[in-house]
């Protein structure tokens, strides 16, 4: 499961992606409050992962959270840490959204037994 729907963004134990928090600190959490946060991913976003959306001037969109800002650039990371970097001449918007990157609804993905599977290994039980 983890490997399937969660680390594209996440990493655990040396395994996925640095998108998303790290999920070494849910061990200490109880599982109402993982389960809260898989269900309810919007609840609390740290500010290192608000989503990003650019329009550029020749129409393409890009999200993502923002990893570089200069005064030139922006860069934008995606799932499997995919990075892309846009020249700020090159942008007609750049937007924070009030929405987690993590998409919501993944719990309807799931069996029951596959949820509980999960919680169980995100707190280090299997």
């Amino acid at each position: 499961m983890f490997r399937n729907l969660c680390a594209s963004c996440h990493r655990l134990d040396q395994k996925g992606y640095n998108v998303g928090p790290d999920l070494a600190d849910m061990r200490r959490q109880a599982k109402e409050t993982i389960l809260y946060h898989i269900v309810v991913p919007e609840a609390e976003i740290a500010p290192p992962f608000v989503m990003y959306v650019a329009e550029t001037k020749d129409g393409r969109t890009l999200s993502g959270i923002l990893t570089s800002e200069t005064a030139a650039s922006i860069t934008l990371q995606g799932p499997l840490a995919y990075e892309e970097t846009v020249r700020r001449h090159d942008l007609a918007r750049l937007e924070a959204l009030p929405v987690s990157p993590m998409p919501s609804g993944l719990e309807a993905a799931m069996s029951q037994q596959d949820l509980a599977d999960l919680l169980a290994y995100l707190r280090g039980e299997q």
